[in-house]
C-alpha cells in the first residue's frame, strides 16, 4: 500500500532535511513526463532504522505494452534476466535504466538506483511492498 509522501511519516530520514526531498521530488516528475507513469521510491531508503541508505530505489512499472515498444517483449525481458543470456531486449533496458541512474545523481546527488519494470512482473514480484510516490502528478 503506497504511504501518502506528504505527510512526514512519509518521507524517509534520510530525506527529511527537505532539500534532498524537494530535489529528488523535482527530478521524479521529471522522469514522469517521459514515462507517462508514476515513480516511486521503495526498498532499503524507506527503512526507519536506515537514516544512511546506500542508494535510493526509484522504480517504475510500464504496462506490457508501453514496455515492448521501449525495450522488447516483456516475457523475454523476464526470462533472460534469469538466465543471464542478454540480447537487445535486456541490454536496451539495461542502459536506459543506467542512463536515468545517472541523471538521478547529477540533479539529486543521491546514489539512485532506478529500474524501469513491466507491470506485471512488478505486480508479482513486488505485492505489498512499502513505496512512496515521488511525482507530484494526480494528486
Amino acid at each position: 500500500m503506497p504511504v501518502r509522501a506528504e505527510t512526514p511519516r512519509g518521507i524517509p530520514p534520510s530525506l527529511r532535511d527537505g532539500t534532498r526531498w524537494r530535489l529528488i521530488r523535482r527530478w521524479a516528475n521529471g522522469v514522469r513526463a517521459l514515462y507517462g507513469v508514476p515513480i516511486w521510491l521503495c526498498g532499503s531508503a524507506l527503512k526507519w532504522g536506515n537514516a544512511d541508505p546506500r542508494d535510493y530505489d526509484v522504480r517504475l512499472e510500464l504496462p506490457a505494452d508501453d514496455f515492448r515498444r521501449r525495450y522488447g517483449d516483456p516475457v523475454e525481458w523476464e526470462t533472460q534476466g534469469g538466465s543471464g543470456l542478454w540480447t537487445r531486449v535486456r541490454w536496451r533496458w539495461s542502459d536506459d535504466c543506467l542512463k536515468m541512474s545517472r541523471e538521478g545523481y547529477a540533479r539529486t546527488t543521491l546514489n539512485i538506483d532506478f529500474q524501469v519494470y513491466p507491470l506485471a512482473y512488478a505486480r508479482r514480484m513486488y505485492r505489498g511492498e512499502r513505496r512512496v510516490r515521488l511525482d507530484t502528478r494526480g494528486r
